[in-house]
């Protein structure tokens, strides 16, 4: 298949990160999967996230996990980007997956540390019929083993010393063509992540360089500049 261009927290470059505008214009800007993080609310809500706390992205403070989605929603994700995203909510999972595709994928890094999170993220996702078109993931080992363990039928990240896994998200500093035979050798998946801070002359290099290898997909917050490289190389092959 061809290399995925893969928002990271929607078009977060173009728009407040993991807000409906960001990920709306992800998709109008090409995007084939979407990236974003969940935390639990005090009332068992999955919502979309990053940080344990409210207070870098809202006009609030606290910590989520201490707040029913109600209090969550009278706080404006918008407004610290810029004035006109002002009224833009912190959205459940529901309504991200709301505004995409059967064609569309959805990477789901776990965040909150709640011990309820796992099995409560795994039946929304089912009850949203939305299984066959997640990657999850979180950097916490334990959970990743949880994950396999109560979502068999999804996929799941490996990390070094699981036993099994579906996928594979590390650095493009770490990824050679030796690396990449040894995980397809396994059955996974590879993907890679642009970092924020890249400049877009190494971000470019970048992309083209994990193309060249036949990764899977890249994660990024500059999606249109994604989108614009992978389409370029896609003709030129």
């Amino acid at each position: 298949m061809a290399v995925w261009a893969i928002a990271h927290r929607g078009a977060s470059d173009k728009a407040p990160e993991n807000t409906l505008v960001a990920f709306q214009r992800a998709l109008e800007l090409g995007a084939d999967a979407l990236e974003f993080d969940v935390h639990l609310t005090a009332d068992g809500q999955v919502v979309v996230i990053h940080d344990a706390t409210v207070d870098r992205t809202t006009d609030g403070s606290g910590e989520v996990a201490e707040m029913t989605l109600e209090v969550l929603r009278q706080l404006d994700a918008g407004v610290s980007t810029h004035s006109r995203f002002a009224g833009q909510p912190i959205p459940t999972l529901a309504e991200v997956v709301e505004l995409t595709t059967e064609r569309i994928g959805l990477f789901i890094e776990v965040k909150g540390r709640l011990a309820d999170l796992p099995a409560r993220l795994v039946e929304l996702i089912r009850e949203l019929g939305v299984g066959e078109r997640v990657w999850l993931f979180t950097a916490h080992q334990a959970t990743l083993e949880e994950l396999r363990h109560l979502a068999p039928e999804m996929r799941v990240r490996w990390r070094e010393g699981m036993e099994g896994g579906d996928f594979v998200l590390t650095w493009p500093e770490r990824l050679t063509e030796a690396t990449l035979a040894v995980y397809r050798q396994r059955g996974m998946q590879v993907f890679t992540t642009v970092k924020d801070r890249t400049s877009n002359s190494l971000a470019r290099q970048q992309i083209a360089r994990m193309t060249q290898l036949g990764i899977d997909g890249i994660i990024c917050n500059r999606v249109g500049l994604l989108r614009d490289v992978l389409d370029s190389l896609q003709k030129k092959a």
